[in-house]
This record gives C-alpha cells, sequence and structure tokens, in this order.
C-alpha cells in the first residue's frame, strides 16, 4: 500500500479564482477566454464586478478580510461546489472544483 489512498487532487477548473466566486454568486456558467484576457482573467473580472470586490486581484487583495463580510459565504460556496461538480457531466467540468474537500477536511481537523 501506498498510502496515497489518503490523499486527493484539488481542482479548480478553470482556476482557484472560480473557488472565490462561488462564495458570492451561485453560477455553473462556463468560462471561456476573450480576447487576449486569459480565462483566469474572466473570472477574476466576474469576481470585480460584485459589490465590496471591485478591488480584487489575485494575491493583491485582503480576500479573506473581504470573504468575511459575506453572510455564510464558506458555507454556500461548500454546498455550491458541492452541487456543481454533481451535476457537470464528468467530460465538461468547466466550471467545477473540489475545493470543499480541503476546507471540509480542515474544518474537521480543527474540531478533534
Amino acid at each position: 500500500m501506498s498510502g496515497m489512498e489518503n490523499y486527493h487532487a484539488i481542482v479548480s477548473n478553470p482556476c482557484f479564482e472560480y473557488w472565490v466566486y462561488l462564495h458570492l454568486v451561485d453560477s455553473d456558467a462556463p468560462f471561456n477566454r476573450t480576447g487576449k484576457k486569459s480565462v483566469c482573467d474572466c473570472v477574476g473580472k466576474k469576481i470585480r464586478e460584485i459589490s465590496g470586490f471591485e478591488q480584487y486581484n489575485k494575491g493583491n487583495f485582503d480576500l479573506f478580510k473581504n470573504l468575511s463580510k459575506v453572510t455564510d459565504a464558506q458555507n454556500n460556496a461548500i454546498d455550491r461546489s458541492k452541487r456543481i461538480l454533481g451535476e457537470n457531466n464528468p467530460e465538461d467540468k468547466n466550471p467545477s472544483t473540489n475545493f470543499h474537500v480541503l476546507i471540509e477536511r480542515l474544518i474537521e481537523q480543527s474540531s478533534q
């Protein structure tokens, strides 16, 4: 036994920002590259359209502080992530994320 059975890949498609987006919006609309903007730039643009997140910029924004102001943001993201991942065709996973697996594991560990 390799011990790998305890490891799970945490994947967000198209990018990590989709996990952030799920804290704020319930959406399974796919993201695509637009012009010179990458797919992740397009997700970031959608985040910046939300009140309080206009200054969102990957790596240059107090994300946790701002998300903590949103009622039930973490629970919403977990619920949305599970639902969307369950609804998506395995061959068409844009968008999807299983980041909730990591968050739930961390919550479980913190309560032990």
